[in-house]
């Protein structure tokens, strides 16, 4: 008898360390989503900047032709 209630009491502690191992994953695959979110929105955001900063450079580089130009037919 008190082999049977060694095994229903090992049972019961590999239940409970399977059921808390379930839940650390779900913990963790949440956490991974989060993450990837996270990810995606920053990545977003710097695709963003780089578009804008290539816009201001192309302006920029259009200004300093206009200014060359001026600069030229001022002479």
């Amino acid at each position: 008898m008190i082999v049977l209630w060694g095994l229903l009491d090992r049972d019961d502690t590999i239940k409970k360390i399977c059921g808390e191992q379930i839940d650390r994953q779900k913990e963790l695959e949440q956490q991974l989503n989060n993450e990837q979110a996270l990810n995606y929105d920053l990545q977003e955001k710097y695709e963003k900047a780089c578009e804008k900063r290539d816009a201001i450079k192309h302006d920029m580089h259009n200004l300093q032709q206009q200014l060359d130009k001026a600069k030229a037919d001022y002479k």
